[in-house]
C-alpha cells in the first residue's frame, strides 16, 4: 500500500521533478530535460534560476508518495514511488524525479514504470510524451527505486513538476517542486557523504528519530530552523557552541529539516 510521505507539498520536498517544456507541451517524444529537479545539485527547476517558465515554483511535497516505512529503506531493498501533480482545472501534466546527495551523486537504482521513462544517465526519471493527459484535475506516474548500499544514511528524492495550460508556450504555466528525505533502517544516519567519504556535519542530531527530545550538537553559535514537509516553519532555534537541548514532544509525527539561513545545515529529523 503506498504510504503518502510527510514533508512538504513543495510539490516538495525530495525530495523534488521538473515538467519539462519540449516533451510536454509540443507533444514530442522529448521527456522532461534533466537537471530541473530543484535538488541541490541541480540548483533550479523551470521555473527558477533561469528555468525556461519562469515565474517561480510551488512548494508541494505531497506530491511525491511511496511504500518507504517510516523506520527507513533497507539497504538494497526495492520500493515503489508515485509522482502526482496536481491542480484545479488542469488536463496537461508532466514531472522528473532523481534520487542525489548533496554534490548531485545519483543515490539506489530507479526503473521505469508505465507512462515513465530514465533519461541516458538513469539518474533522472520523468514522463513520456504519451503520458502527459491527466483527469479531474491531476496526473499520478509510478515507479520503482533500489535502495542503495548499507551505509549511505540518509537519502533525498527531489522532483519537479508542472501542471501546463497546454497552449504549446511557456507562459500560462504552472511549475511545482518536492522533496522527501528518508533514513536507513539501523544505520547512521547522523553523517553524510562527501567524495566518497564519511564525515560528520557541522551539525549532529541524536538520537535520531526520537519521541522527546534531541541534542544538537553544533560547531558554531547560530540560529536554525526546524521546518515540516510543507515547508512550514514549527521552530526557530538558537544554538550555542556545543550540545544544545530540543524539545520536541509537541511537535507530530513525521520528517522534518533543520536548516540555517546560509544553507549549509540542512539535517533531517524524523519525530516517532
Amino acid at each position: 500500500m503506498k504510504t503518502p510521505i510527510r514533508m512538504s507539498r513543495i510539490a516538495g520536498i525530495a525530495a523534488i521533478a521538473g515538467l519539462f517544456i519540449g516533451g510536454l507541451l509540443s507533444n514530442s517524444s522529448i521527456p522532461a530535460p534533466t537537471g530541473y529537479t530543484g535538488s541541490p545539485a541541480d540548483g533550479k527547476t523551470c521555473g527558477t534560476n533561469g528555468g525556461c517558465h519562469g515565474g517561480g515554483a510551488t512548494v508541494d511535497n505531497d506530491m511525491i508518495s511511496s511504500d518507504i516505512p517510516a523506520d527507513g529503506y533497507t539497504p538494497g531493498s526495492k520500493y515503489n514511488v508515485t509522482v502526482t501533480v496536481a491542480q484545479a482545472g488542469v488536463s496537461k501534466f508532466g514531472f522528473s524525479f532523481t534520487a542525489q546527495k548533496n554534490d548531485g551523486a545519483q543515490l539506489g537504482t530507479l526503473a521505469a514504470g508505465a507512462g515513465t521513462s530514465l533519461d541516458n544517465t538513469s539518474k533522472y526519471i520523468s514522463h513520456t510524451s504519451s503520458s502527459t493527459a491527466g483527469s479531474n484535475g491531476s496526473k499520478a506516474w509510478s515507479f520503482k527505486w533500489t535502495a542503495p548500499a548499507s551505509g549511505t544514511g540518509v537519502v533525498s528524492f527531489y522532483a519537479a513538476g508542472n501542471a501546463t495550460d497546454a497552449m504549446s508556450n511557456t507562459s500560462g504555466d504552472n511549475i511545482y517542486k518536492a522533496s522527501a528525505t528518508f533514513i536507513e533502517k539501523g544505520g547512521d544516519n547522523s553523517t553524510v557523504s562527501i567524495n566518497n567519504k564519511t564525515v560528520r556535519p557541522i551539525l549532529s542530531v541524536y538520537p535520531n528519530p526520537a519521541q522527546n527530545v534531541v541534542w544538537l550538537d553544533s560547531d558554531n553559535s547560530e540560529e536554525v530552523r526546524v521546518i515540516n514537509l510543507k515547508g512550514e516553519l514549527v521552530r526557530t532555534v538558537s544554538l550555542i557552541e556545543g550540545k544544545n537541548r530540543l524539545d520536541i514532544s509537541d511537535l507530530n509525527y513525521g520528517v522534518y529539516r533543520i536548516q540555517n539561513t546560509e544553507g549549509s545545515i540542512n539535517e533531517t529529523l524524523v519525530k516517532l
